[in-house]
């Protein structure tokens, strides 16, 4: 919301969208995740939902069939790919190659900065000890094995925050740097305006 208030005039109405739906994105995964409010204030799962829901709890990502695939596994997919392609490839290619944005493109704020790096790579490759252990047969203790996923859920969500404090980063310094260029521009006509004493 910070983001999207404090963004500057000029800003694209693309970039607008892209943040509109990356905080309900947020919103959404965050629901999912707590159950829509169900951990904290404790209510019981109807019986009805129950026995459609793989963990027994008030969420649409752990119902069964091609709903739970739908709304868990499709945005899952979606944001590892994201997370592999704008947070893991692109900063170490933009960094080598030395390639920046201009402000004034799309690009410069929608691509994700190298701050976001050290939580996409984890999150990308956090059940890989798993994926491993199954190909060799090897044994794994049983929470790890178990709660691989939840880890993979919480980085990811890091990388999401990540990401947009670097959007709000961006703006604020737009800002700024728009607040000083009028201050300039102010101070040059004040001067160019202020006769001379001959």
């Amino acid at each position: 919301v910070k983001t999207y208030r404090q963004a500057p005039a000029d800003l694209p109405q693309s970039v607008r969208l892209v943040i509109v739906l990356w905080a309900l994105g947020c919103l959404y995964f965050a629901g999912e995740e707590l159950s829509w409010g169900q951990h904290f204030i404790g209510w019981q799962t109807p019986d009805s939902w129950q026995r459609l829901n793989t963990q027994r709890e008030t969420n649409v990502h752990n119902i069964k069939g091609i709903v739970g695939k739908i709304a868990g596994q499709l945005p899952r997919n979606a944001l590892s790919l994201f997370a592999i392609g704008g947070g893991i490839i692109a900063p170490i290619v933009f960094r080598i190659a030395n390639i920046r944005f201009d402000p004034k493109g799309c690009q410069y704020w929608l691509w994700p900065t190298a701050t976001c790096l050290p939580a996409a790579f984890l999150g990308v490759n956090s059940t890989a000890p798993r994926k491993i252990a199954k190909q060799f047969d090897l044994a794994l203790p049983v929470e790890l094995m178990t709660r691989l996923g939840e880890v993979k859920e919480c980085l990811l969500a890091l990388f999401l925050l990540l990401y947009m404090f670097s959007l709000l980063s961006r703006v604020r310094a737009a800002v700024c740097l728009g607040a000083r260029s009028a201050m300039r521009d102010t101070k040059g006509t004040r001067q160019h305006s202020t006769p001379r004493h001959i």
